[in-house]
């Protein structure tokens, strides 16, 4: 018997989409937070202020390109690569480029700097962040430290005086509310309190983005989404930035109750300063922190006592996320390796050990605050 080829018909079949890559979901919720920061400057100081930072988003990201084309370029040069065209030749490490994400370093450049900051500063920061915290260590993958805060701090340490001063905007001066309370030593009585609520107003106008301050500071609600969605399309872990955050609220609830502070104490320290955006979009870089579930919850512990304890401790740097993080990128391969038997443990074992690392890290921010404040 011959056999017959039956003709099969298949009805109402859809292609499946592609899910989308990690860094593609990072950067559409980084744009998000953008586009609700420069909402807000347009709300808060006005239209020219909102082009600045749109100027500041497309200069940011020229200059992490341009500086990875040149480099490769060099790099091209040593080798004594020979290309048909001066095009081919810029164009010929577009995979390079495209694979070490500077549009996202740039991005978030762009949001961490002031409001007021100017266009030169924001080249030399991106060309700081992408040359001295990406590429010489070998590109995306090798660097130890987050770029963007390599980039921001050495930005801020050689233009100190300018980044100390209060945002400075139509004629306008006006200090940011990580600057007004900062400047009280993070004392928080009644009368600071009250001064505070009637120059900035209330923990919710600091949510919602309603107060002068830097781009990343003018965002926080959309931060939360953007969390919330990035952990949705499973492009980032929670651990760290979540216990990184209840690190800071626990502590700063136990101070500002042996204080006397309001209620209110701790809100106030996770919405000034960039600590949330940190905490959800550089706390979380996946090169720069340990690979292993207890290495990750020590890290974020570390970092909640290590930026109070920089917060209370230093007038000079006033926010201490930014070097709190530099430090514990640092650190993060030896705690990756140490941390890592923890993980064979029994769970009592494990609590015991966030336990005494937690409380060590209390008693250590409480002595800092008791000496700051004065109490």
């Amino acid at each position: 018997m011959e056999s017959q080829k039956e003709n099969v018909t298949v009805v109402g079949t859809k292609k499946k989409k592609k899910p989308m890559k990690i860094m593609d979901v990072v950067l559409y919720s980084l744009l998000f937070v953008f586009l609700w920061a420069t909402a807000n400057q347009w709300i808060v100081f006005g239209p020219q202020v909102a082009l600045h930072a749109i100027l500041k988003l497309l200069v940011a990201c020229g200059s992490a390109w341009l500086t990875h084309v040149v480099f490769y370029g060099v790099v091209d040069l040593k080798e004594k690569k020979a290309f048909p065209s001066f095009w081919q030749r810029v164009t010929a490490n577009h995979k390079l480029v495209s694979r070490n994400v500077p549009l996202i370093t740039a991005t978030i450049l762009a949001i961490r700097f002031r409001t007021d900051t100017p266009l030169w500063m924001i080249v030399i920061a991106a060309v700081i962040a992408e040359l001295v915290g990406k590429l010489i260590w070998g590109g995306f993958g090798k660097n130890l430290v987050n770029p963007v805060a390599v980039g921001f701090l050495l930005t801020d340490l050689m233009f100190e005086q300018y980044n100390r001063m209060p945002i400075y905007v139509d004629g306008v001066t006006s200090a940011t509310p990580l600057s007004g309370i900062a400047s009280q030593g993070w004392y928080f009585g009644s009368s600071q309190y009250a001064h505070f609520r009637a120059t900035f107003g209330s923990w919710w106008t600091l949510l919602i983005g309603h107060a002068p301050a830097p781009s990343a500071e003018m965002a926080r609600l959309a931060v939360l989404i953007a969390f919330a969605f990035m952990i949705y399309k499973k492009a980032l872990d929670w651990i760290i930035p979540v216990l990184y955050l209840a690190t800071v609220f626990v502590i700063t609830t136990v101070i500002g109750i042996f204080h006397g502070f309001s209620l209110t104490y701790p809100l106030y320290h996770l919405l000034t300063g960039g600590l949330l955006f940190g905490a959800v979009f550089m706390a979380t870089d996946p090169v720069t922190i340990p690979k292993n579930k207890p290495g990750k919850t020590i890290f974020a512990i570390l970092l909640g006592v290590l930026t109070l304890s920089i917060r209370f401790g230093s007038v000079r740097f006033p926010e201490g996320m930014m070097i709190a993080l530099v430090v514990m990128n640092l650190l993060s391969p030896w705690l990756n390796k140490v941390a890592a038997p923890l993980a064979k443990k029994e769970n009592k074992v494990r609590v015991a050990t966030y336990g005494a690392v937690f409380m060590a890290g209390l008693l250590l921010v409480f002595f800092v605050s008791f000496v700051n404040t004065g109490v």
